[in-house]
């Protein structure tokens, strides 16, 4: 099991030394740092799961760094140092973001006890965040869920592949389950160690991924998802690639060696055609590729899902049964489903906080999808339409329902992309692509909107005249 890191924010070293002496052993691997900048940097590299912080000396600087540590997940005790008494001098908005105060001076016997009382709380905190991630796996919620004949071949793929070891890339639009694809790739292997996912898009450093203690620390005998790989800087794809060779190279113990399983919206091929993925890193990471389907192309789970979602939202939430009317569950069927199955979800979830009376209705579901048509319904059809291949056919509409759900979103949100990728359930980058295929700018709908809000405004001054 990996040792719990511990950070003393401690302008005095003797402090310092004292704390991480008693913290040490206890079986923490104990760091310091004088100044809250320093603080900072240790918790950008560090999984730090105790933070213990001097709050005279650190000033305000102490609130920002409580603050920014109730952004970080997991999210870390922090425990207040520096305190007279027993901690009655503590503000009480400052007392209730704490798990514990500590007065100086500072003395062994005490800290001793913080430690053995912060391994039990962190042992608790572990085993509920286990327990969460096991209620939200289940079949229903987060599982691979559908009777189409598409997902039966995935779930075959994903079986045959489970026990081998082997890397995989994993093919799918943004909210297909490619997590969860990997998740169930990982939980197949006896004697797993830690499954340690890695956003390669919002990567600044690589020291998330290759300091001591970061990703691929923890995932010796498990498993690292490296989620948008393409969109890692080939920089650091170089240095990515070096530190695989290293391992190999180094011979590690089998149970220490770290599976790899990549997931992106597109295969490894096209990535390098586009110059994004570095040549040969494919190849130390996954050879092996499984694709995802898009709901929009297995409508037939749909009301399977919604349902699987209903009942699992429920159980987790100790509520009363809730149905789905015919009604809702035919617009549900019509949408397009851009975001997918995590789309989906996030209706369900929605639905099921607005229905009344057990029932989920149409007015409960999100407005996007009440105001949806298909774009089959609005196809071209006519005598000679079945002469022309189905795939053709299909595309032409597929583009068409793109090219005029983007051009409203856009218009809606005026141009602003983050605002568009959110109500879409898209991440923006996915977004971004889409756009450039069919020639949207942003630009170009923010332009617009100032064009008529001129004219709006011009209009309004003559009728003033």
């Amino acid at each position: 099991m990996e040792s719990p890191v511990a950070l003393v924010v401690d302008r005095d070293p003797a402090v310092r030394s004292l704390i991480n002496g008693v913290f040490e052993e206890r079986g923490f691997l104990a760091l310091g740092a004088e100044n809250v900048t320093d603080a900072r940097d240790k918790l950008g590299t560090h999984p730090v799961s105790l933070m213990l912080i001097d709050l005279g000396s650190m000033g305000a600087g102490a609130d920002e760094l409580i603050e920014h540590a109730q952004q970080l997940r997991p999210q870390p005790l922090v425990v207040g140092l520096g305190i007279t008494g027993e901690g009655g001098d503590v503000p009480e908005t400052v007392r209730a973001r704490l798990y514990d105060v500590a007065p100086k001076p500072i003395e062994r016997a005490r800290v001793d006890r913080l430690c053995r009382r912060s391994l039990a709380q962190l042992d608790t905190l572990s085993r509920l965040r286990r327990l969460q991630n096991d209620l939200q796996s289940r079949e229903g919620y987060q599982g691979i869920v559908g009777r189409s004949e598409t997902m039966e071949r995935v779930r075959s793929r994903v079986a045959s592949l489970a026990w081998n070891g082997d890397g995989v890339w994993i093919v799918g639009e943004h909210g297909t389950g490619k997590e969860l694809a990997a998740r169930i790739l990982h939980e197949s292997v006896e004697g797993k160690g830690e499954f340690v996912v890695v956003n390669c898009a919002e990567l600044r450093s690589l020291a998330p991924l290759l300091d001591e203690g970061a990703a691929l620390k923890r995932a010796e005998g498990g498993t690292v998802y490296l989620e948008n790989l393409p969109e890692l800087r080939l920089d650091f794809q170089e240095d990515l690639q070096r530190e695989i060779e290293r391992r190999e190279a180094r011979g590690e113990n089998k149970d220490r060696a770290i599976r790899y399983i990549v997931g992106s919206s597109e295969d490894a091929a096209r990535a390098s055609a586009d110059g994004r993925l570095l040549h040969g890193l494919q190849e130390r990471l996954a050879r092996t590729t499984v694709q995802l389907p898009a709901l929009r192309d297995r409508r037939e789970d749909v009301a399977l899902l919604a349902n699987h979602f209903i009942i699992a939202i429920c159980e987790i939430n100790h509520l009363p049964a809730i149905r789905i009317s015919p009604d809702a569950l035919s617009f549900l069927e019509r949408y397009e489903w851009p975001g997918n199955v995590q789309e989906l979800r996030n209706a369900i979830e929605q639905a099921v906080i607005l229905s009344v009376e057990g029932m989920i209705r149409p007015e409960d579901l999100p407005e996007r999808i009440r105001e949806s048509r298909s774009a089959a319904i609005d196809a071209p059809v006519g005598p000679g339409l079945s002469r022309r291949p189905f795939r053709e056919v299909k595309r032409e509409v597929v583009e068409a329902f793109e090219r005029a759900y983007l051009g409203e979103l856009l218009e809606r949100h005026v141009g602003n992309v983050t605002a568009a990728s959110q109500q879409s359930g898209m991440l923006r980058s996915a977004l971004q692509r889409l756009l450039r295929k069919h020639g949207l700018k942003s630009a170009e709908f923010r332009a617009t909107r100032r064009r008529t809000d001129r004219a709006a405004a011009s209009e309004s001054t003559d009728e003033l005249r």
